[in-house]
């Protein structure tokens, strides 16, 4: 099985302290417990002991430790609720159709696949980058906010693709329809694109749909602003449903989510680096300085985090 051991990591350096994580080992992993001597630091520590569990086969014992420890938390950011409190899950209706004058409006497009609303970027320069690089774009269309877990489903439906491992099933619990998706790799964001006759933005069509054309340093202005998005100032401390911080945290172009919630995957290698890609916008776990729309973050394509989700474009509409 494959184990999000980024989450797990994070999971204890924000909720243990150090005597507490020297507990957990001693009561837990008494075989590696010897290891920490008082000179090891918390991130030491947890560093050796998550790579123990991976060479031992022992992260279902961390996790099991981790759920008794602490269940609320655990239940909250390692897996779905839906495992401590099995829930029935809602069936999800299939798109309505798209009201025809709305279709082809100037700047809104609604994906007669996906059922989502796709914005306007027009063609035209904008500032790139902390250096703020002037860079021009043909126009193309964005979704407007991520792709949730309902939106996700249908795509799991139509071509029997494998759900992500915090479902519990083949569709998502109710309490999580409209909120981000997460655990879905870089691959899993392209296959979704492809099926839908869309793709996964650069990370230039990314930046230029959450910033706009003025180099602002968040999609709302160049201010940090409370009550703007989904970060860890926010003390949620989790996903939020998508639009929670909508108008006033709202790109330009009126794109929902790209500072917090989730960070966002990218079609851009990282620094030429094919075995990583670039992905933006920060996450609920991030601070403000990563929801900054100018910061860059990296991660393996085939890996699948819980903090991780994606948008889609399309050079023209349907």
């Amino acid at each position: 099985m494959d184990y999000d051991t980024a989450a797990i990591r994070q999971f204890l350096l924000q909720h243990f302290n150090d005597t507490e994580l020297r507990a957990l080992c001693l009561d837990n992993f008494g075989d590696v417990y010897q290891d920490f001597t008082t000179g090891m630091g918390k991130r030491q520590m947890v560093h050796s002991l998550i790579e123990h569990c991976l060479n031992h086969g022992r992260i279902p014992d961390l996790l099991a430790a981790l759920k008794r420890e602490r269940p609320q938390l655990y239940a909250q950011h390692i897996v779905s609720e839906q495992e401590l409190q099995p829930q029935r899950p809602v069936p999800l209706p299939p798109p309505s159709p798209p009201n025809p004058r709305q279709l082809f409006s100037p700047d809104v497009f609604v994906h007669p696949e996906t059922g989502k609303e796709m914005v306007r970027v027009p063609a035209g320069d904008f500032l790139f980058g902390e250096d703020k690089e002037k860079i021009t774009l043909d126009e193309y269309w964005i979704d407007r906010t991520p792709v949730t877990n309902a939106e996700y489903s249908r795509f799991v439906a139509a071509v029997a693709h494998e759900p992500p491992r915090h479902w519990q099933g083949q569709t998502p619990p109710s309490q999580i329809a409209d909120h981000p998706l997460g655990y879905v790799s870089w691959h899993y964001a392209k296959a979704y694109a492809d099926w839908a006759g869309l793709r996964v933005p650069t990370e230039q069509e990314w930046e230029k749909a959450a910033r706009g054309t003025d180099g602002r340093v968040y999609p709302w202005g160049n201010e940090w602003r409370d009550n703007h998005c989904n970060t860890r100032e926010s003390g949620i401390g989790a996903t939020t449903p998508v639009g929670r911080f909508s108008p006033q945290g709202d790109s330009p172009y009126g794109c929902v989510d790209m500072a917090g919630n989730v960070w966002e995957w990218t079609d851009s290698p990282y620094d030429g680096a094919k075995d990583w890609r670039v992905v933006r916008g920060g996450s609920w776990d991030s601070s403000q300085l990563g929801a900054r729309v100018a910061y860059r973050f990296r991660a393996r394509p085939f890996g699948r985090y819980g903090y991780v989700g994606f948008r889609t474009v399309v050079h023209r509409p349907l």
